[in-house]
């Protein structure tokens, strides 16, 4: 990050990645004044998505891939990295991070993208208030397609996958969702 920003500095990072779950002391370390701003949804939804981005976009090792594993790996993996970010979330200190639902972002994106920018202290000015939420009305869900994918495609269910989260679920008062 320092030679990246070596010739013009920027004024924020964004760093946006569930692999950063591993290294929030790191980041806290490098970066003394750092802020968190941790986003939740229902695991059954999110490890089936990323599992079915992880398969599109890297190509099996050989050969043809395994769904089934790869299923089973994802779901590990992240909840690894949930567990171990809940750990370094208490000695980085709770106080540098706001936790942001996807229920609230469904149910009233405006209202919490301005939460985010006031306690980031940041101006939300009326220009890109208005790119922000013109953006997302342009881009509401189902608006480019529908990505469909089960579960069951990677060898999961939503209620094995819950369970695995379920320290997750009942921390952060995660909200279960219909399952389609």
């Amino acid at each position: 990050m320092k030679l990246l920003g070596s010739r013009k500095p920027p004024n924020l990072w964004l760093f946006k990645a569930p692999h950063h779950k591993f290294h929030l002391d790191a980041l806290a370390h490098a970066y003394p004044d750092v802020r968190f701003v941790m986003t939740h949804r229902d695991p059954a939804k999110v490890v089936p998505s990323y599992t079915s981005l992880v398969s599109t976009i890297f190509p099996p090792p050989a050969g043809r891939r395994d769904l089934h594993a790869l299923g089973g790996e994802v779901n590990d993996h992240l909840r690894e990295g949930m567990m171990h970010a809940i750990e370094e979330r208490a000695r980085v200190g709770e106080h540098r991070f706001l936790d942001v639902h996807h229920r609230d972002l469904v149910t009233d994106p405006r209202a919490t993208v301005r939460r985010v920018y006031e306690w980031l202290g940041l101006e939300l000015s009326e220009d890109m208030a208005r790119m922000i939420f013109d953006w997302q009305e342009a881009h509401a869900m189902g608006t480019g397609g529908t990505h469909r994918y089960t579960p069951e495609q990677f060898g999961l269910s939503a209620e094995q996958i819950r369970a695995d989260y379920d320290f997750y679920i009942r921390r952060f008062d995660v909200a279960v969702e219909a399952d389609l």
